[in-house]
Formats: C-alpha cells, sequence, structure tokens
C-alpha cells in the first residue's frame, strides 16, 4: 500500500464528513 495513495484517500474521506 502507498503512503500517499493512503493519505489522499483519508482526506477525501473526512472532506467528505
Amino acid at each position: 500500500m502507498s503512503f500517499p495513495v493512503f493519505s489522499v484517500f483519508f482526506l477525501s474521506s473526512i472532506s467528505e464528513v
């Protein structure tokens, strides 16, 4: 798993909320 990809996914999830 790539760190950058995971970071973007996590940030995206928080932004949606």
